[in-house]
């Protein structure tokens, strides 16, 4: 469960439990009774505590490495589509149309069709892998290649080879994730570490009540920014096509509702 809702509900109901836990508990044990080992609670609440939050800072920083790694891949892809278009402004007509019209259609294909898909956690359609097929099938027309300078051509193969890598690795991204035992390990850590916190006896139990709501919020918190960014084309983290969109702005072809699709040529 991710944006706002999310948050609402997993801090929420977070602190909510935590406050009823503290009214029940202390009504069923004074405060005296668990005072009396503080200090032993103490040590061994120590060693529990700093080897949870060492667990979850891990997580945290994978997680966010990993949101950054698709961030650069995704502007990556873009890049090479814009490098390619700029390319084929050295082909001779009507390679050249032909290059930029089927890059463009890539752009657009991969803005409109993939990414709404990745948002969704599907696997790509036959029509994003058709639009890289349809590129490939440009460059590898024999015309072409005999009418392009032979260094110039195979820069172009080497952005395109990057194209091709890029996508790949933005499609295995949008399938990344943790894996069901690590939350569970995440879950029931942040749940112990949280419930031994109640083993201390508190004099005021308004104080304990701020200790542990501190407590559990920040716990929380963490735990959400992992679920919102563990998939990095969803949620309130994810990576947005605007590499795409500002190379398809730049050589204008517009994007967005009511754009035009640009053409693509046959196989």
């Amino acid at each position: 469960m991710t944006g706002v809702l999310g948050l609402v509900v997993i801090v929420g109901g977070s602190l909510l439990l935590t406050l009823l836990a503290v009214v029940l508990v202390r009504r069923l044990v004074p405060h005296q009774v668990m005072a009396r080992h503080n200090d032993v609670a103490g040590f061994v609440y120590a060693t529990t505590g700093v080897t949870y939050a060492v667990v979850l800072a891990f997580v945290v920083i994978a997680v966010w490495e990993n949101y950054a790694s698709t961030r650069e891949v995704a502007d990556h892809e873009a890049s090479a589509v814009g490098a390619l278009h700029r390319l084929a402004n050295g082909f001779p007509e009507p390679h050249r149309s032909a290059a930029q019209a089927a890059l463009l259609g890539y752009a657009e294909v991969v803005v409109a069709v993939a990414w709404p898909a990745m948002e969704d956690g599907e696997d790509p359609t036959l029509e994003t892998s058709g639009a890289l097929d349809r590129l490939y099938g440009v460059y590898q027309q024999p015309d072409l290649v005999a009418a392009v300078n032979a260094q110039q051509y195979g820069e172009s193969l080497d952005q395109l080879d990057a194209v091709s890598v890029t996508r790949r690795e933005r499609v295995l991204a949008s399938h990344s994730g943790l894996p069901e035992v690590l939350w569970l390990v995440l879950i029931a850590g942040g749940v112990i570490v949280v419930a031994f916190a109640f083993l201390f006896g508190v004099e005021s139990s308004y104080s304990q009540a701020a200790i542990l709501s501190g407590l559990t919020v920040t716990i929380s918190l963490l735990l959400f920014v992992v679920a919102d960014a563990q998939h990095p084309f969803r949620g309130g983290f994810a990576v947005h096509p605007e590499g795409m969109e500002s190379v398809l702005q730049q050589f204008g072809h517009p994007t967005g509702p009511g754009a035009t699709p640009a053409a693509t040529p046959a196989p």
